[in-house]
């Protein structure tokens, strides 16, 4: 069965590269590890390596593909010139939008309702209660592959069933389950193991094995080999997502949220605000938060 055969090349892959770092750890021991590059897009092989013995922590490159490669140049060559370092705070180097220009966009489609507000949580628990897919569109671009909730599909965790149904409306044919995100003060009560300096968890680049409260509070988030790749953020990060999670928690107990990107199938991530309102419009999402703005359809 094709299922096998994945599962066989994974356990290859994790083998080798576990081996490949027992290998160098001999010739240079070290307690943190730094990794670049495609394969390890695979959280899987990122969550065997920090279970390695000896090794404490992980960094994967958050553009872990050949976006990356310019990121790295770009840091690298300060350091190699002068050795001075640059320190990376998050990923949000992409564009980013006034509600000016928010606004212009809004006005300019007839089939939908907008309204500005101070405080765009308690609309966005409101409809995640009702069962609403959100979409997010706040703050600068994410750079890389994952949607850390500037670009961001939220929903609540409870129904097992919705990679298949938000799959199709999204037109996407993965099986793995959607991707949870977190707070730091909920994380030890959601995932075996995390520690608040894992950087790679800040950035959706690990899996880790799930607690049993996680396993029954969030199905929607945990594979069939009970991990999950968290983004864990904290209020500093990330105020917004820190709020929506902290009120959540409060109003329903809900450890996480499940956060995916906010695209179609084989389409870039949304980028401007007519890419996130057409999202709307196309039913991607049911609601959408977009700077100051909470959007439906009319």
């Amino acid at each position: 069965k094709k299922e096998d055969i994945a599962a066989a090349a994974q356990n290859h892959l994790e083998n080798l590269i576990c081996k490949i770092v027992k290998h160098y750890l001999k010739i240079k021991p070290s307690k943190n590890i730094c990794m670049a590059g495609g394969v390890f897009a695979n959280v899987r092989v990122n969550q065997k390596i920090l279970e390695v013995d000896g090794v404490e922590n992980i960094f994967i490159q958050p553009h872990m593909g050949d976006g990356g490669l310019a990121l790295g140049a770009a840091i690298g060559v300060p350091f190699i010139l002068n050795r001075e370092k640059s320190k990376l705070d998050n990923m949000f180097l992409g564009p980013e939008f006034s509600d000016k220009d928010i606004e212009i966009a809004l006005k300019k489609y007839k089939n939908i309702s907008f309204m500005k507000k101070d405080d765009l949580v308690p609309s966005i628990i409101e409809a995640l209660s009702n069962d609403k897919v959100v979409g997010l569109f706040q703050g600068k671009m994410e750079f890389g592959p994952r949607a850390l909730c500037h670009r961001s599909i939220i929903y609540h965790c409870k129904d097992v069933n919705i990679n298949n149904w938000l799959n199709k409306r999204l037109k996407r044919t993965e099986f793995m389950p959607f991707a949870p995100v977190t707070t730091e003060e909920l994380a030890p009560k959601c995932y075996q193991g995390w520690e608040k300096n894992h950087i790679a968890s800040k950035y959706m680049t690990v899996t880790y094995n799930c607690t049993p409260e996680m396993a029954k509070d969030c199905p929607a988030t945990v594979h069939i080999d009970n991990t999950a790749r968290p983004q864990v953020i904290s209020k500093n990060d990330e105020k917004l997502m820190h709020r929506i999670l902290t009120e959540w928690y409060q109003k329903t107990g809900g450890l996480s949220l499940i956060n995916t990107s906010f695209n179609k199938h084989e389409e870039p991530i949304v980028c401007n605000p007519y890419d996130a309102i057409d999202g709307l419009v196309d039913c991607q999402v049911d609601v959408l938060a977009i700077g100051s703005y909470f959007v439906t359809k009319k």
